[in-house]
């Protein structure tokens, strides 16, 4: 069972007609690669006449922070995973990765900064696509408990329909992981009309500085959108974990809020939605 479904493959793929010449000699080497392999930095630019160089500049464009790092997922993917134990050792390893780069890869400042701004605004939309619409949901539904109201949209035409209510003393939050192109548009539209931007991403190029009040960076392996084994909204998740939390301390007061929302959750369950104390 190939669970993995090569994946640095597919990531090389992806990114081909951007590589140099070089690069692109490095590409056909790794997709055409069979058999074992010797990977090490120094066996495969001997092979191909490459610098070792040349190597780290073609891993860090297929989004890994180094050749060694690239080179270990790559002998991961192209061998199957076959069974039940092989598959937990290999999730857990991309979890712990995105786990250990988190608190690298996230900035504090720009954290803090928009957890202030969520506890200000009393309008905040948040624009979520695909997959990380279900990001979205959760963190509107993590915020009702403290008491601030978030409005999802994780539909297209939703969106253009929105575009009428971007203006200022509006806080319009995206969410995707590679920057899908509408909601970049949606965020560069609301700038325009006064509305304060964020976007969460782990793609730092998606929109200039112009269109974007702040930009919360996450942590991720690769291209993890295109995979088929790790959530792609576990980064997301951290991010807004993170936000909660620091909503929190900025607002303990937000606790008594947080209370009585879980104490409604227990009274109803309980069958005490008639009032009973």
């Amino acid at each position: 069972m190939e669970l993995l479904d090569n994946g640095v493959k597919q990531i090389i793929i992806s990114i081909y007609d951007s590589l140099t010449g070089a690069e692109h000699q490095i590409a056909d080497y790794f997709l055409n690669a069979t058999g074992e392999t010797d990977l090490s930095a120094k066996a495969v630019s001997q092979k191909l006449f490459v610098s070792m160089a040349s190597l780290t500049r073609f891993a860090k464009k297929c989004g890994f922070s180094g050749y060694r790092e690239f080179a270990y997922e790559y002998s991961v993917s192209s061998h199957p995973v076959v069974n039940t134990d092989q598959a937990m050792r290999s999730i857990l390893h991309h979890y712990q990765r995105i786990l250990s780069d988190a608190y690298h890869a996230m900035d504090k400042d720009v954290l803090q900064s928009v957890a202030t701004a969520i506890s200000h605004y009393k309008t905040i939309f948040l624009y979520g696509i695909g997959s990380s619409a279900a990001a979205v949901e959760e963190m509107r539904y993590r915020f009702m408990r403290l008491g601030i109201n978030m409005i999802p949209m994780t539909d297209t035409q939703l969106m253009k329909m929105n575009q009428v209510n971007l203006k200022a003393g509006v806080l319009l939050i995206g969410v995707s992981i590679s920057a899908n192109q509408y909601v970049r548009r949606s965020i560069k539209i609301g700038k325009i009309q006064g509305a304060t931007t964020v976007l969460i991403t782990t793609n730092k190029d998606a929109i200039t500085g112009d269109f974007l009040d702040y930009l919360v960076l996450i942590p991720t392996i690769g291209k993890i959108e295109i995979g088929n084994v790790i959530s792609p909204v576990f980064p997301i998740l951290l991010a807004i974990d993170v936000l909660y939390a620091d909503s929190l301390i900025q607002s303990p007061e937000r606790i008594l809020n947080l209370q009585k929302t879980v104490n409604a959750g227990y009274r109803e369950a309980l069958g005490g939605v008639d009032g009973n104390k």
